[in-house]
């Protein structure tokens, strides 16, 4: 039954590598306690259940972890993403229609 626990896993990861969430390396987890608890001679369904505590248990405190974690600045306004977000240039003068050209990065840019 051990040799079913490690598939098991391995197909959870394989299947968390083609999706990229990690909940499935989660409940990887549990099925790798299901797989030691197999090898520990444990009935199918002492198996079963030490999956389910360790994956489920897993699953949950991920959970509750990143609902703690604050959550990322929109894209249009986080520097990670827009990395001239913030950044200051030189404006010589400004143009009668509210516009300036400003030299930024290497290039001319017209700016409002």
């Amino acid at each position: 039954m051990a040799s079913i626990w490690w598939l098991l896993a391995g197909g959870a990861v394989a299947l968390e590598l083609v999706t990229g969430t990690f909940y499935l390396l989660m409940l990887a987890v549990g099925m790798i306690a299901g797989a030691l608890a197999a090898h520990l001679g444990a009935s199918v369904m002492v198996q079963i259940v030490v999956s389910a505590i360790v994956g489920g248990g897993a699953v949950v405190a991920w959970h509750f972890k990143r609902s703690k974690d604050p959550k990322p600045a929109a894209a249009n306004a986080n520097r990670d993403v827009q990395m001239d977000i913030g950044e200051t240039v030189h404006v010589e003068q400004w143009n009668e229609d509210a516009t300036a050209s400003v030299k930024y990065r290497g290039a001319q840019w017209t700016v409002e």
